[in-house]
């Protein structure tokens, strides 16, 4: 009587572990499994890990986006969330199933008729077809009706997917971020594909190239980083080509020019490469051409080799001609020996003015242009007003862009834009126009955007603000 006692108990147990792993085998299926093999684009959402890195609730996070009702419509958004571009162009998403039975109510509540058929739940809301069951949620569309019937075969093939078998999706899951995208150049619309071969190889096979885009968050800041992938000989000669023109910032410019400017940029740059790769654009060789009738631009440009920066320090309206410095490190000196000729030509040329102020400082004026140049040391500058001419190749105290010189290392490019010297700026206006404007007030909370580059094929961009986002992100 024992033993049958003790084997009823062993068969029970047997019966239970069969249940718990059928159980978490099929709640494991998740939302990545309905990716299509020939989806040309996929996104994620994570909320959770946008909640670990900013510090706030998922919840919070996701009133602040404006979908807290998710989870009474029977939907789990903290669960990571799927989006994608089928091989036909249809645009999906799979999202997780907190209960079924309120995300049907929620359904039938916008007007949607809900029917069961091949073991799912089904919804048609105007072009767009919707599948669930007690797990997953997949939204196909936009659809026509009579493309829904041979849809609804589709749709149930990724529903019972156990596993994607997605390059895309491979590719992005080996990838960081909150907020992470990978999507083939051919999934734009044909108007802009057809804009973007007047600039490319007309043969590039659009599908070879793609894009990454993710959003990483920080305590108080986040950054948005994009990189162009491809196995195409064509764009990783094109981008080889692009790459020979930079070297590494050395950042020995943040140390001149105007104090905190609303806006600053600099590049390592290799001015003979520079100079061979804009000739290749006829406007901009016209340019050069009727340029080197006054000054010799060509030897300036191919003297350049290193640090390149450019300042704007101030708003101004004047559109023309605004208030800009540049400053760019020489190998040599060369085109200095030729000033005398420059002297002697541009004095019989009508409506320009040409004037020596100093040893190596110039002025030359052409109708509306104005222009201050000269060399300092081993550096050019070029510039719109003698105040900032003055300022040129000069020692600066600006704490705000000393603080940003590690943020540089490694970099070719990089750019900041002031926003709070900005906003100052605009002053009055600013404080009138967001007076009860969520938007304008969340933009105050910005402090400085930066833009910044390793190489041709992977830039950065970061907003930096003045609290914590976990504060700014607050419903």
């Amino acid at each position: 009587m024992k033993r049958r006692s003790l084997f009823l108990i062993l068969f029970l147990l047997v019966v239970i572990a069969l249940l718990l792993i059928w159980f978490i085998g099929r709640r494991r299926n998740d939302t990545a499994s309905i990716v299509p093999q020939d989806a040309r684009a996929v996104a994620l959402l994570d909320v959770n890990e946008l909640s670990r890195a900013t510090g706030l609730e998922a919840g919070k996070i996701l009133a602040r986006l404006g979908v807290s009702e998710a989870g009474e419509a029977g939907l789990n958004l903290s669960a990571p969330v799927y989006g994608f571009v089928t091989g036909q162009g249809h645009f999906g998403i799979a999202l997780s199933v907190k209960s079924k039975s309120r995300l049907k109510k929620a359904l039938q509540q916008l007007g949607a008729d809900v029917e069961s058929q091949r073991g799912y739940q089904w919804a048609m809301m105007k072009n767009w077809m919707a599948a669930f069951d007690s797990n997953r949620l997949l939204i196909l569309g936009p659809v026509s009706a009579t493309e829904a019937t041979g849809l609804r075969g589709q749709m149930v093939a990724l529903m019972k997917q156990k596993k994607a078998d997605s390059p895309v999706l491979d590719e992005l899951k080996n990838r960081s971020g909150s907020l992470r995208l990978i999507s083939r150049l051919d999934v734009m619309p044909k108007a802009y594909v057809g804009t973007l071969r007047k600039w490319l190889p007309a043969d590039l096979d659009f599908s070879r190239v793609s894009a990454f885009v993710s959003l990483d968050a920080q305590d108080k800041s986040f950054t948005l980083n994009t990189e162009l992938l491809s196995d195409d000989k064509q764009v990783q000669q094109a981008l080889a080509q692009a790459d020979s023109l930079w070297q590494p910032i050395q950042g020995k410019l943040i140390e001149q020019g105007p104090e905190s400017p609303v806006l600053w940029a600099t590049a390592g740059l290799r001015g003979d490469r520079l100079l061979s790769l804009l000739r290749q654009n006829p406007a901009i060789r016209t340019r050069l051409i009727a340029l080197n009738m006054c000054v010799d631009a060509d030897m300036m440009l191919r003297s350049i080799d290193g640090d390149v920066s450019i300042s704007v320090p101030n708003i101004s309206l004047n559109f023309k001609q605004p208030p800009l410095l540049m400053t760019a490190t020489l190998a040599n000196k060369d085109f200095l020996r030729n000033v005398d000729s420059w002297k002697s030509g541009l004095a019989t040329e009508a409506g320009v003015r040409f004037r020596v102020l100093h040893d190596d400082d110039f002025y030359l004026s052409a109708g509306d242009v104005n222009a201050y140049f000269g060399v300092r040391g081993n550096q050019l500058y070029v510039t719109t007003n003698s105040r900032l001419a003055d300022q040129a190749c000069r020692p600066t105290t600006a704490p705000g862009l000393q603080a940003l010189l590690p943020k540089m290392q490694g970099r070719v490019f990089f750019a900041t834009f002031d926003a709070s010297v900005f906003m100052k700026g605009l002053g009055p206006l600013v404080q009138l126009l967001s007076a009860g404007n969520g938007m304008l007030q969340l933009l105050g909370s910005v402090e400085r955007i930066n833009l910044s580059a390793t190489n041709s094929h992977n830039i950065a961009l970061e907003v930096q603000c003045n609290q914590e986002l976990k504060d700014i992100l607050k419903p």
